[in-house]
């Protein structure tokens, strides 16, 4: 990645701290992707502001304009057990309102 760019410490806070006040102008799915990419290089704080991001969001699919950002990003560090969280809050806005999802 850009792990031994000089400017790594600097974008590596800038990435953790928008992912945790996440302005109109970020590219959220962008920010996450990175997140995960240096999780997955050993950086525990980038996987706690992801996991922190994802979880945070209410998963409701109230239309096109509010996707359920980071989900990739978060399986990707943590596999089975995110995949199956994501389901599990899935399937409860379903169970509430079985339209929920249908786009027309």
């Amino acid at each position: 990645m850009f792990k031994s760019a000089s400017e790594f410490e600097f974008l590596r806070r800038r990435i953790i701290t928008e992912l945790g006040n996440m302005s109109e102008d970020s590219s959220a799915e962008q920010l996450c992707e990175l997140a995960c990419l240096m999780a997955q290089d050993g950086d525990h704080e980038a996987g706690v502001a992801l996991r922190s991001f994802v979880w945070a969001q209410d998963f409701k699919g109230e239309g096109l304009g509010s996707p359920v950002f980071g989900c990739h990003a978060v399986v990707s560090i943590d596999g089975v057990a995110a995949l199956s969280e994501i389901a599990r809050r899935y399937g409860r806005v379903l169970l509430n309102e079985p339209s929920a999802f249908l786009f027309t």
